[in-house]
């Protein structure tokens, strides 16, 4: 199994809120485990159903590397019938920045899709994993399809990142000890959280923040986990989110008996809760 890290990035982004029904079309805040899911297969120029094949397994968690900032906006959409026009409107997140955590199993992929990876990018071998395939495209930054924060109006870039210092940890390592916590956090792998405040000195890009900024945890709820071949999600996931930059700490203790949907790492005194 690999830990893969990558940032990505772009102008504006836009991850529908299928449960969004005031106030137009809203978004999620961070990038749901699908969306992710479809970036990995775009990178491989794999199919839909290839991509939710292939990275059936895989577990991520999302750090935002910028303010998480939104701005509601209007556009004209042909909408349903022949020659109708309709007003939408739509949250769009602005500057969107995040690191991604991306833990891949170890597997094979089949006959076909190595043939037709080998097509693609000149260095795949037969004997690879996916974890090293996705590994090395991503060292050359190469993608097979062109990659979007969420909507084909808004491309994104990408750069592979040091996984340096994380190590994998199973439930019984970590004791009863809380932990630092960054990165989008399960709710139902919490035993309890706390919340602190940073009395340390702030960086100078946080005065531009709103107090409400500096201080600000978000529930996200029903985050899509999995989609079935319709492209309908099946599982979703409730996390809670510190907004970055900010001067909030948030510490967790996790549950004992932790089901194997979540894979954990930990780096010193930090813990990434991968779902």
């Amino acid at each position: 199994m690999t830990l893969i890290t990558c940032d990505i990035k772009a102008q504006f982004g836009s991850f529908h809120n299928p449960s969004s029904n005031v106030g137009g079309l809203l978004t999620y805040i961070i990038p749901p485990k699908t969306t992710v899911q479809g970036i990995l297969g775009s990178i491989l120029g794999l199919n839909f159903r290839e991509t939710v094949e292939v990275f059936k397994d895989f577990k991520y968690t999302v750090k935002p590397l910028s303010s998480l900032k939104t701005v509601n906006c209007t556009y004209n959409c042909h909408y349903g019938r022949r020659g109708g026009m309709a007003n939408i409107n739509q949250e769009l997140l602005i500057k969107p920045n995040y690191r991604l955590y991306l833990h891949i199993p170890n597997i094979e992929p089949t006959e076909e899709v190595v043939n037709n990876l080998k097509q693609r990018f000149e260095h795949i071998r037969d004997e690879d994993y996916i974890s090293n395939i996705l590994n090395k495209v991503m060292e050359k930054k190469e993608s097979y399809y062109n990659l979007y924060m969420g909507k084909n109006e808004f491309p994104l870039s990408y750069q592979l990142k040091d996984t340096g210092g994380w190590k994998k940890e199973t439930i019984k390592d970590l004791e009863e000890n809380r932990f630092f916590i960054d990165t989008a956090l399960p709710r139902d792998a919490v035993k309890e959280y706390k919340i602190e405040v940073n009395s340390e000195k702030e960086p100078e890009d946080v005065f531009s923040m709103s107090s409400t900024e500096k201080f600000r945890v978000d529930n996200i709820r029903k985050l899509p986990k999995t989609q079935d071949k319709n492209r309908e999600f099946q599982e979703f996931e409730d996390v809670v989110l510190k907004q970055p930059k900010s001067k909030v700490l948030l510490k967790a203790r996790l549950k004992n008996n932790l089901p194997d949907d979540y894979t954990l790492y930990r780096k010193d005194n930090e813990l990434l809760v991968c779902f």
